[in-house]
C-alpha cells in the first residue's frame, strides 16, 4: 500500500507556516515507517517549501485549479483521491495532522475502502448546495 500526503496553497494564499511544515515532517516520517512508499501531491507554488522532504515522488497536480475554488479547502483532497485512484494501486491518503504512531490494522489495509470518520454534518458548514 502506498501512502500519499498532499498540500495545496490554494485558498490560504500564503506560504505554509512552520507549524504546518513540522506537522508534515512528523506525519510523513511516521507514515514512512508503516508503508512502502510515501508520495506527495502539491502545486508549484508550494513545492519550494517541501523540497527537503524525503518523498518517493512529488507531483504538481493542483496548478490548474480554478481560483473560484480557493476557499474550498477540500477540493484538493477530492482531486488527490481522483488522481491516486486513476493509478489503480491500493493507497492511503494521510493529512498532515495525522500521526500514525502504530500504523493501521491489517484488516483496514485489506478493506476496499476505509475512512477516519464520517462527516455527516459537514454540509451544513460549507453550504455545498450553493
Amino acid at each position: 500500500m502506498k501512502a500519499y500526503l498532499s498540500y495545496w496553497i490554494g485558498g490560504w494564499k500564503q506560504k505554509p507556516d512552520n507549524f504546518v511544515l513540522n506537522c508534515h515532517k512528523i506525519s510523513s516520517f511516521l507514515a514512512k515507517k508503516h508503508f512502502n512508499e510515501i508520495h506527495f501531491l502539491t502545486d508549484s507554488k508550494s513545492l519550494e517549501y517541501f523540497k527537503e522532504f524525503k518523498f518517493d515522488s512529488v507531483e504538481c497536480i493542483f496548478d490548474d485549479l480554478d481560483v473560484r475554488y480557493n476557499n474550498v479547502w477540500s477540493v484538493s483532497k477530492l482531486l488527490a483521491y481522483d488522481h491516486i485512484c486513476d493509478k489503480g494501486d491500493p493507497f492511503i491518503h494521510i493529512d498532515y495532522d495525522v500521526f500514525l504512531w502504530a500504523g493501521i490494522q491489517q484488516r483496514l489495509k485489506n478493506a476496499q475502502v476505509f475512512a477516519q470518520c464520517h462527516e455527516h454534518h459537514s454540509y451544513y458548514w460549507y453550504e455545498i448546495e450553493k
